[in-house]
Parts: C-alpha cells; sequence; structure tokens
C-alpha cells in the first residue's frame, strides 16, 4: 500500500550503506561506486584506540 511505498523509499529507512574498507582500498570502492553511479565518500577511519572520538 502507499504507506509501505513511502517508508520503503524514505532515505532515513532505506538506501544508506555503512563499509569498512582497508585505506589502501578507499579510493577503489569511491571510484567503484562512482562508475555506478552511486555516491560513496569516506567518512571516517579505524584508529586501533578504544575510544570513540567524533570531530
Amino acid at each position: 500500500d502507499e504507506v509501505d511505498q513511502i517508508i520503503l523509499a524514505d532515505a532515513q529507512t532505506n538506501g544508506g550503506l555503512l563499509m569498512a574498507v582497508a585505506p589502501e582500498k578507499e579510493a577503489q570502492l569511491v571510484d567503484a561506486f562512482g562508475d555506478a553511479g552511486i555516491t560513496g565518500i569516506a567518512i571516517g577511519h579505524i584508529t586501533g584506540s578504544d575510544r570513540i572520538c567524533i570531530r
């Protein structure tokens, strides 16, 4: 029904994807997304620390 379609098409509930890749593969992955017409962007990195740091 219409409500289901709205929920399934809502960018807040569908469509987002968070991935972790090796730093040396970041550019290759972002380029592959771009080639497929999908926006890909790096938003952070893993430091190995046991603390979370958001800047």
